[in-house]
């Protein structure tokens, strides 16, 4: 299927491809495009017993209103997403909640994606960081949150419709710790994309690269639907 703009040109193929490089295109602003609002805001986590920051795109139709929203774990759960169900109009339903990090959040998502699958549609992991299970790297030891073997997603679970890891061959920060993870998943029979970024360190090549092919598969995925 192709999407063209009106006014424009330009044209966009959706398909399940996955794509080494985020095409300059589209991290370029549009005259044609109404884009959203990027806010930053905080919220009390009682769990970490702090003010904390977070941020959150607005769509440039957004208009208020407040819907419950899907349980998720720990400080998400408990306290981000009732802040966010509080001030923002949101759509409920794994197939409209997409779970994205770079990183420690990297590292957390995946983590979070194995816990609770079925609460996630679509995820990408960009450079996760180490200490998903035991591990020493250059700053420190981690002694894991889960074991190997434990690194899979449960029998019977529902799994995101799309998984993916990913990270730069150069990245200085968190090496070949992403790679990793993707062969203890691999090993324990967890489906999951994962594909590397050539020359990218731990840098924005890496995270648009990764948001790009999340986006695009959300794209593709709910353009067949409507076929």
């Amino acid at each position: 299927m192709i999407f063209a703009e009106s006014n424009t040109v330009a044209e966009f193929e959706i398909n399940g491809d996955i794509e080494e490089r985020c095409p300059i295109k589209y991290d370029t602003k549009r005259n044609d495009v109404s884009y959203g609002e990027f806010v930053h805001a905080t919220y009390y986590s009682e769990t970490c017993g702090m003010e904390r920051g977070y941020s959150i795109l607005l769509p440039a139709d957004y208009s208020e209103s407040v819907l419950p929203y899907d349980n998720f774990i720990n400080d998400l759960v408990n306290d981000l997403m009732p802040h966010i169900e509080k001030e923002y109009s949101v759509l409920t339903g794994r197939d409209n909640t997409y779970l994205a990090g770079f990183s420690m959040g990297g590292r957390e998502t995946i983590f979070i994606t194995l816990q609770r699958p079925e609460l996630f549609g679509y995820v990408c992991a960009i450079s996760a960081a180490p200490g998903i299970v035991p591990a020493q790297d250059n700053f420190m030891k981690h002694d894991g949150q889960i074991s190997e073997s434990e690194m899979r997603f449960a029998e019977g679970a529902i799994e995101p419709n799309v998984f993916i890891i990913c990270c730069g061959t150069r990245d200085s920060v968190v090496g070949t710790f992403p790679k990793q993870y993707h062969e203890l998943l691999e090993t324990n029979g967890s489906d999951h994309i994962w594909y590397e970024i050539n020359g990218a360190d731990h840098d924005n090549t890496a995270i648009k690269s990764g948001l790009y092919n999340l986006f695009k598969q959300i794209a593709y995925d709910k353009s067949t639907s409507q076929d």
